[in-house]
């Protein structure tokens, strides 16, 4: 057939590296949109559902950084249900500062004690004036605008004397907050 442009994507790695997978398609080039009648990709069904996930990681990081999501500096790593796409090499994550959010997890901090009553009573009165009315006594969770949550957690983080050996990413946790409001959640509930 005149003017095909066919690959072949062969590798098979058993963990395919995100960042690698998408430095080989740009071997494939820059075509323009008129080759794609005349372009084939070949592959196998294993090989193209990670590419699916690749695709599905890159483009939710792209749109949290189009978003401001990442704004705090904090970038949400994924992986695929398969866990055969991971987002990059092993020694690459180990020098960064990471904090896992697994599902059905919790982010927590352990291993502290809260101040003094009077000084808990300042900040508590705070924390109170974000707290809506109908949540007061409400045996039903309440939804709220996650600039709320964050100003809470910005508020009771002063409450939180930590022992010895203990710490809590005050950070992590705001940002997470942030990223399930305004990235993954229902796109009608983002914000809240």
């Amino acid at each position: 057939m005149p003017n095909l442009l066919g690959f072949f994507y062969g590798r098979s790695p058993k963990k395919m590296q995100q960042d690698t997978v998408l430095q080989h398609a740009r071997m494939y080039g820059n075509r323009p949109k008129e080759d794609l009648a005349v372009s084939r990709f070949y592959t196998t069904a294993g090989h193209y559902n990670a590419f699916k996930w690749v695709h599905e990681f890159d483009s939710a990081l792209r749109h949290a950084f189009e978003t401001g999501a990442h704004d705090r500096g904090v970038a949400f790593v994924m992986r695929d249900v398969s866990n055969r796409v991971t987002p990059c090499a092993p020694s690459k994550i180990l020098v960064s500062d990471i904090v896992s959010l697994r599902p059905n997890g919790a982010l927590l901090p352990v291993g502290f004690q809260t101040r003094a009553k009077t000084d808990l009573s300042k900040i508590m009165a705070e924390v109170d004036a974000l707290v809506p009315p109908d949540a007061v006594d409400s045996k039903q969770p309440v939804g709220f605008k996650c600039e709320i949550a964050v100003k809470m957690l910005e508020l009771i983080q002063a409450a939180f004397r930590f022992e010895d050996g203990y710490s809590f990413d005050w950070e992590a946790c705001r940002a997470a907050v942030e990223y399930f409001s305004k990235i993954s959640s229902p796109e009608e509930e983002r914000g809240d």
